[in-house]
């Protein structure tokens, strides 16, 4: 569908009644939602679509939050959902806030699924003193099967894929007719991304509706094989203790003060690459239960 002057892709689980709305992270796909957005089509009608830049959407600016907001609304206007809860995974968070600000009343409640404030001053040092390489080489580009490879190395070092997770790898690249693949949200949109991001702060104050919001401790084994190095083990801890978990607890506390009346569950451990995945059914029986105490408006 085309909304706000670009051509948007989208996976339409059905239902009926009020609009759910998955919202996928950077550089990722809706193909994320797989194994969650089904569960709940017996009440909503559940949608999950990719950003502009990303899955099957087009390559077009601009990025920035406000222009994404518009094409949710867009979006939602031309599938004639009135209301809707809305689901967002890290950089989804954004625009979960950014449309609320602006649409209060075509919120029914939010869900933030390892969704953090990239403003604050602790972002700046995570970014920096990342222990590992996280972007693939041009032999990580050879073929879709090196490109899976490299995807399950820097997601799911000690996981299985799941279906999800490789229907989602398989959204994240283009082919060329010789074999190799090119990433869609390629290096300059990525950093365009982020860009705003890192100057953008969420505007959570302003957020009335019901929340749920879920968080999980980073940990080594969601970063790194567990039989790495033990001098890689090492440096990895370090950056845990200096600046992951650091930032996650200010994250966290910023996030609980803005929205107090959000329902806050923090897992003990969880990868942020692939959370929707890893903690699925977490996920679906937290927001079961978030979901029943919801007042929401049938009309579409």
């Amino acid at each position: 569908m085309t909304v706000n002057g670009a051509r948007l892709n989208y996976l339409d689980w059905g239902g009926a009644g009020t609009g759910m709305v998955f919202i996928h992270g950077l550089g990722d796909s809706p193909h994320a939602f797989d194994g969650i957005a089904p569960a709940f089509r017996n009440r909503f009608h559940v949608i999950a679509y990719a950003r502009r830049a990303h899955g099957r959407s087009q390559v077009v600016g601009p990025y920035t939050h406000s222009v994404l907001a518009e094409d949710l609304r867009q979006l939602l206007d031309s599938l004639h959902i009135r209301k809707t809860v809305l689901v967002g995974w890290s950089l989804g968070g954004n625009e979960l806030a950014e449309f609320t600000a602006a649409h209060p009343d075509r919120v029914a409640g939010l869900v933030f699924l390892e969704c953090y404030d990239l403003s604050l001053s602790q972002s700046h040092r995570l970014q920096a003193h990342y222990p590992v390489a996280s972007a693939p080489t041009p032999m990580d580009l050879r073929s879709q099967a090196a490109f899976r490879r490299w995807g399950k190395l820097v997601s799911s070092p000690n996981d299985s894929l799941t279906p999800a997770m490789e229907a989602e790898i398989r959204d994240l690249t283009d082919a060329a007719p010789d074999g190799r693949v090119r990433v869609v949200t390629d290096d300059s949109i990525t950093m365009a991304l982020y860009r705003d991001a890192m100057n953008y702060s969420p505007p959570y104050s302003r957020i009335r509706v019901p929340v749920l919001a879920m968080w999980g401790r980073s940990y080594r084994d969601g970063i790194i094989p567990k039989d790495a190095p033990d001098s890689l083990k090492r440096r990895v801890d370090a950056y845990l203790r200096d600046y992951g978990h650091p930032f996650q607890d200010a994250a966290i506390a910023h996030f609980r003060a803005a929205v107090p009346q959000a329902t806050i569950i923090v897992l003990d451990s969880a990868s942020h690459a692939i959370f929707p995945s890893q903690q699925r059914d977490t996920i679906i029986g937290a927001m079961r239960a978030f979901l029943g105490g919801l007042t929401t408006d049938s009309a579409r």
